[in-house]
């Protein structure tokens, strides 16, 4: 799928910071049928990825089919910080808590993202993708993601109330913006 490409890409520090990098569906002779994206930085193409054709890959002797990725580095490389700084943890402990909902197949991880920019305090210190889900028993049409939320603050110890309180605000959002359905969870709350 597509959205694997973001880990590839999570090492060079452009999904951070805008512009971040979409993918968007493609197609090349190469690559299977509905298994190929472009990496789109900037509004220009600097790669592709996908899954390589089953019967190319059988031909070659390559089992399972193997992905493959092409990536112009240079522009990604522009986002760089030029001198690298250190920069201590906070002496605070981090919260974590994962969040899972059920959503239209069609909606995607810039889409959630774009969600928790907006929602999220500026002690949520990383979110991170950790599960995607299909199953007949969520819906046709519909698939699970679940993400780990990590909040810190730099100057004091968060309660668990307050933290607890940004999750149910971040529910809320996912639920009136993209329509999620969240899971009951202890994480949640719910």
């Amino acid at each position: 799928r597509a959205g694997q490409g973001q880990f590839l890409l999570h090492p060079l520090r452009v999904l951070s910071d805008p512009p971040v990098p979409r993918f968007r569906h493609a197609s090349r002779r190469l690559f299977a049928a509905g298994m190929c994206a472009e990496v789109v930085y900037r509004g220009n193409a600097v790669g592709v990825l996908g899954v390589i054709r089953h019967e190319l890959a059988r031909k070659r002797r390559l089992v399972p089919p193997p992905a493959m990725a092409e990536l112009r580095v240079d522009p990604l490389l522009e986002n760089l910080d030029r001198y690298r700084t250190y920069e201590p943890l906070p002496p605070y402990p981090a919260v974590r808590r994962d969040i899972s909902f059920v959503v239209s197949e069609n909606v995607k991880h810039e889409d959630v993202m774009a969600v928790v920019r907006e929602t999220g305090p500026e002690e949520l210190a990383s979110v991170r993708l950790f599960d995607i889900f299909y199953s007949e028993r969520i819906g046709r049409g519909k698939k699970s993601m679940a993400y780990s939320l990590e909040y810190r603050s730099r100057c004091r110890t968060l309660t668990d109330e307050e933290v607890n309180r940004w999750v149910g605000e971040l529910a809320a959002a996912l639920e009136k913006q993209l329509g999620a359905v969240i899971r009951e969870g202890p994480e949640t709350g719910k």
